[in-house]
């Protein structure tokens, strides 16, 4: 089953990826912003690190990643060839590096997906495996509560109006698997937290983002391609003036910044009690 899963998902990421390296699609540039994002809410630390499903590769050069880790060959030979980070072929669930070797991991918006093809506790595993004592995982995905369920809920009944539509007038559009994705749990993030101690919460992506890019892959209907860029850049400016200005309790993401901590023996957990 696991197998299946991933597959399905290596097919779906090389589309996906096919799409967001076109020069011509306007979601190029709100998931830049994305990433700008969360490099910002991250910061950028030195030393060996990891990137889990980089997609574009954005947040990978905007913060120097050493690694990035894909299931699909075609969707890293973009990235890498202009001098970009080292680009590994394997899945997250079985992870070809040795032990304590990263100081820094991200896994940006990957763990939902994970969580959809059973191989979240084994990813996870993987991840803190070969994170360094005292490195840092960095996650960024769906913040667990009613509220976000509502709101996926929504968003994947929009996704499939837009698919019929798009297949109405004759565009292909596949949103494949992404809008039958479960949503986050607490018990999801207590299987990533496990073993590190949080050192930064951050929730971000408000509602009104959120709303607004899932009414401009309708608005495109009626654009030029030219004219979907233009307001994608304006899009992007409005977004940056609603993540300051709506209140943080209207949020859909959040980041997080976890830290490995050295398990205590016996002998030292007496001395520390």
């Amino acid at each position: 089953m696991r197998e299946r899963a991933n597959t399905f998902a290596r097919d779906d990421r090389r589309e996906w990826q096919t799409k967001a390296d076109s020069t011509n699609d306007p979601n190029t540039i709100i998931f830049s912003w994305y990433d700008a994002m969360r490099a910002r809410l991250f910061g950028c630390e030195g030393g060996i690190s990891l990137e889990i499903g980089p997609g574009t590769g954005n947040f990978a050069r905007q913060c120097n990643v050493s690694v990035v880790v894909d299931l699909s060959a075609p969707a890293l030979v973009q990235l890498v060839k202009d001098g970009g980070p080292h680009g590994v072929v394997a899945d997250a669930a079985a992870l070809p590096f040795r032990s304590g070797v990263f100081e820094s991991v991200y896994a940006n918006d990957v763990l939902h997906h994970f969580k959809a093809q059973g191989i979240l506790n084994q990813a996870c595993a993987e991840i803190k495996r070969t994170l360094s004592l005292g490195g840092r995982l960095c996650v960024s995905d769906r913040k667990p509560s009613m509220y976000n369920r509502v709101i996926l809920t929504l968003s994947a009944a929009g996704r499939g109006l837009h698919q019929r539509v798009s297949r109405f007038i004759g565009h292909r559009v596949n949103y494949s698997g992404s809008e039958n994705e479960p949503p986050m749990t607490a018990h999801d993030y207590a299987v990533i937290t496990e073993g590190m101690t949080e050192a930064v919460g951050i929730h971000w992506r408000n509602s009104a983002v959120f709303w607004l890019y899932g009414a401009f892959q309708f608005l495109r209907f009626f654009l030029s391609p030219g004219k979907s860029i233009d307001a994608a850049q304006r899009l992007v400016s409005i977004f940056d003036f609603l993540e300051k200005k709506i209140p943080k309790a209207l949020t859909t993401d959040v980041c997080l910044i976890l830290n490995k901590v050295p398990k205590l023996d016996a002998s030292a957990a007496q001395d520390v009690s």
